[in-house]
């Protein structure tokens, strides 16, 4: 009896992790993650917009080579939690050993992967058809720009790595209240182009008549936006958009 309950708390511990981590099909945009060189043995992969904060399954310091899909870009750290040196990869990898940690020429990446963000890489993020008010299904990493304060009222919703470069008439201008999901983090622009001032959340903005604005504390930045970025779950460790770095 007490195998048993051993074997059935190992299980709990480590199988219910598995799926996070499975085998399945390469994504149209993301990475998968292999256990030997030249993209063979076990593997997972990741799309875009998703991370995996700590490998498990014999995957932790146990990823040899990656492959990058689409228009994905990886930045891989090699502790748990999107901490310690990190690189970025912006195509595939047969073989981490061809790859430097930035701390210490003499060591490779190889075998030293502890956790991943997978994003759009550099000017990819994905433009969307124009927006349209209503009560869409909620994205699972992403946000939910809402047309009136405390997330009344009509929304549209924007996944992570997808971007509005310009918001039509009837958007611009008109937004009041943010829902986010899935770690999903913002970039919200006062101008089209992703121009002019910016401010960037990380969680649920409820009335954004008070976030002030950078230039004049008599201004808020209720119905300013005017261009959005989505960035991925959890994106540390220097994400790019344009306007430069946070």
């Amino acid at each position: 009896m007490g195998l048993r309950r051993i074997a059935f708390a190992l299980f709990l511990l480590f199988g219910l992790s598995l799926p996070l981590l499975a085998q399945g099909p390469p994504p149209r945009d993301g990475a998968c993650f292999y256990r030997e060189e030249n993209f063979r043995g076990r593997s997972f992969c990741v799309p875009v917009g998703e991370s995996v904060d700590r490998f498990t399954d014999g995957f932790d310091n146990g990823v040899y080579s990656v492959q990058v899909f689409g228009r994905a870009e990886v930045i891989a750290f090699n502790y748990f939690g999107f901490t310690g040196v990190f690189t970025r990869l912006e195509g595939s990898v047969p073989n981490l050993h061809t790859i430097s940690v930035s701390d210490d020429r003499s060591k490779s990446w190889a075998g030293r992967i502890s956790s991943v963000q997978v994003n759009f890489r550099h000017g990819g993020f994905r433009p969307l058809p124009p927006p349209s008010w209503g009560r869409p299904e909620v994205p699972r990493s992403g946000a939910c720009f809402y047309h009136n304060p405390g997330f009344q009222g009509d929304y549209f919703c924007m996944s992570a790595g997808e971007s509005y470069e310009s918001l039509p008439g009837g958007f611009n201008d008109s937004i009041s209240s943010i829902r986010v999901f899935g770690g999903g983090e913002i970039v919200a622009f006062n101008d089209p182009g992703f121009g002019g001032l910016r401010i960037h959340f990380r969680g649920d903005v409820q009335d954004l008549s008070r976030w002030r604005t950078q230039d004049n504390p008599y201004k808020n930045w209720n119905n300013r936006i005017s261009s959005i970025q989505v960035l991925g779950a959890g994106w540390k460790g220097g994400t790019w958009y344009p306007g430069g770095p946070r």
